[in-house]
């Protein structure tokens, strides 16, 4: 090779590298946001040990303010006792990609919480180990069925479930006064007049809302109308039934005749610092809204109530209400597995749970904790009770989180007008319709 031709490879390769910088990191050399490498967060070596020899459990969540902070304060109290550990508490939206990045790479946290839809892809792919043992060693650690059998895969437990939150109906006190009703919508008939009635958003007046970034919301909706989950087949799948768009389209759009992305947006406007909607339900702007167990209680005051969603209950259009829940779960990379799996215990005791509960209100997946005082004298345990007994969860598939994510996708592109109502159903549907 000449001299010329060495230098002309030399100068891409150099060229080649610095783009390759560039890409991961922002300006000073920092990690650009969004980018968030596993190693920077969770980083050890083969033996479970960070590089100055101290002891650490990296323990991974996503949670909302309230409960983090309950969390940090035990994680402090537990720290004081001999094992350091580094809890981070990741975006929502972020921790799916984090979380598989950091897995990929053999650089995950000890342990993880994790949506229990994304528990069997996890499992599968060889990140997380079993945690039949720490189960079955503890005969007063039984968890709520339902959600156990989210966490289950190829004929082991790869998750101890920590909660379950249940779609309900919050909705404004004072609505219901005005159109002489006793009692919020019983009927998906209810639930559309309700709809119709209150909604006027040149005025600033809504009727029922549901957050149009949330597939489970869509979910409870498809339910709360009457489209059954029929054998077993989830209601997303009917999503581009004729019925069902009818039923969708009156929803999103009461007063007009035909679709209108324009209008969509108008009536259901997402949440920012300008327009909250528990703010708008409690002033009585906004007369329901679908949302879950957890943020009722968390917002709740004399004006609004709880109640559960409109149900069909009679031959095969049986509907119910959604659930949905998180689990812990333990990553398969070698570690310090007799201090993971005393970490894991204390953490998922029915008194740290019931710690948990007292600030986050998300109702723990512990049986233990529907016997305790503090559940027990909650005004709205028998509701709590019921909702988990006739709730419905999305069928343990490895590629749950994938089907999801791609919902939320097409969710958005039909509210920025990007595809009509029936593209988006149409599309939806395919999703789900291979069960």
């Amino acid at each position: 090779m000449t001299r010329k031709k060495s230098l002309i490879v030399l100068f891409i390769i150099l060229g080649l590298s610095i783009l390759l910088i560039s890409r991961v990191m922002g300006p000073g050399g920092s990690p650009k946001a969004g980018s968030v490498s596993g190693k920077d967060l969770f980083a050890k070596n083969a033996d479970g040990l960070s590089d100055s020899e101290e002891q650490i459990i990296h323990l991974a969540v996503s949670m909302k303010p309230e409960e983090y902070a309950a969390l940090e304060k035990w994680v402090g109290d537990y720290s004081a006792h001999g094992v350091k550990v580094e809890l981070t508490n990741l975006p929502l939206e972020e921790a799916y990609d984090v979380l598989k990045q950091a897995s990929q790479l053999g650089e995950a946290p000890d342990i993880m919480l994790l949506n229990n839809a994304w528990v069997n892809e996890f499992a599968a792919l060889g990140y997380l180990r079993p945690v039949d043992e720490l189960l079955d060693s503890d005969p007063q650690a039984q968890r709520l069925s339902a959600v156990m059998n989210q966490v289950k895969w190829n004929g082991y437990i790869w998750g101890i479930p920590k909660d379950v939150d249940p779609y309900i109906l919050a909705w404004n006190k004072q609505k219901a006064e005005e159109i002489q009703a006793e009692e919020p919508p019983q009927t998906a008939e209810e639930l559309l007049q309700w709809n119709s009635q209150f909604m006027n958003p040149d005025e600033k007046k809504y009727g029922v809302y549901y957050h149009p970034g949330d597939p489970y919301a869509l979910l409870s909706l498809l339910s709360a109308l009457g489209v059954p989950s029929i054998d077993g087949v989830n209601p997303l799948a009917k999503l581009d039934d004729p019925e069902t768009l009818k039923a969708l389209e009156t929803f999103f759009n009461p007063r007009n005749a035909s679709w209108d992305a324009n209008l969509l947006q108008m009536n259901f406007p997402l949440p920012s610092k300008e327009w909250d909607p528990w703010k708008q339900l409690t002033e009585g702007n906004l007369a329901a809204m679908i949302t879950t167990v957890s943020d009722f209680k968390r917002n709740e005051n004399d004006q609004i109530a709880l109640s559960a969603l409109p149900m069909v209950a009679e031959g095969e259009r049986q509907t119910g209400t959604w659930l949905k829940g998180r689990s812990y779960a333990v990553s398969s990379r070698p570690g310090n597995e007799a201090a993971v799996n005393d970490l894991l215990r204390e953490l998922t005791s029915l008194n740290t749970e019931m710690k948990l509960w007292g600030e986050a209100k998300v109702l723990p997946a512990h049986v233990a904790a529907y016997s305790t005082p503090e559940l027990r004298n909650d005004p709205s345990y028998r509701s709590y009770t019921w909702l988990l007994e006739q709730g419905n969860l999305l069928p343990v598939q490895i590629d749950s989180a994938k089907r999801l994510n791609a919902l939320a996708a097409e969710m958005g592109m039909m509210y920025r007008g990007e595809q009509p109502l029936s593209e988006f159903a149409a599309k939806a549907a395919a999703l789900w319709k291979d069960e």
